[in-house]
């Protein structure tokens, strides 16, 4: 009887051991940042500052098709509905990119970028994939983990196209 009580002990330390330092603290449902700069953003940049909560980030990876990826993570997760945005903040959206991209191509303008994949608006901050016709994608398929990247635990694919930005109006 003694040794399960040890045991129940070590097990109770070991468990809040790993919510203190691995992953349970990550599970935030309170904005505590915003992040400066912009109006476009990294999801690495947003999930640093905690601008949007823990659940948004499994709602993008969800309506971005990471279900499998990430099958542990929402595994019980109901994703809430995006919806999507209205023209002239889809035009504002590829505006941005447009000036982004001109450090390396002096003609980009808003119509050489579409929203390819719209991934939901969080706390102002509109999620979503885009291309454009001045880049040459591979013609060669690269496997199925060559565009995956990994934020906060959190695996997102995006095969084709940027990674995944958020933009806010400033």
């Amino acid at each position: 009887m003694k040794r399960i009580k040890i045991m129940a002990g070590i097990v109770a330390v070991m468990l809040a051991g790993v919510c203190i330092f691995g992953g349970c603290s990550r599970e935030w449902e309170v904005y505590t940042g915003e992040v400066e700069g912009g109006p476009l953003y990294s999801l690495e940049e947003i999930y640093e500052a905690r601008a949007i909560r823990w659940r948004d980030f499994l709602n993008i990876a969800y309506h971005n098709g990471d279900i499998e990826r990430n099958k542990w993570l929402l595994q019980n997760f109901e994703p809430e509905p995006i919806g999507e945005p209205g023209e002239e903040t889809a035009l504002k959206m590829r505006e941005s990119m447009a000036e982004e991209y001109n450090d390396s191509h002096s003609e980009a303008t808003a119509e050489n970028f579409s929203i390819k994949v719209y991934l939901g608006c969080y706390n102002g901050y509109y999620a979503a994939r885009f291309s454009d016709n001045l880049s040459d994608y591979p013609a060669v398929y690269l496997g199925p983990d060559a565009y995956v990247y990994e934020v906060g635990g959190i695996k997102f694919d995006c095969p084709y196209t940027t990674r995944i930005y958020l933009w806010k109006e400033n």
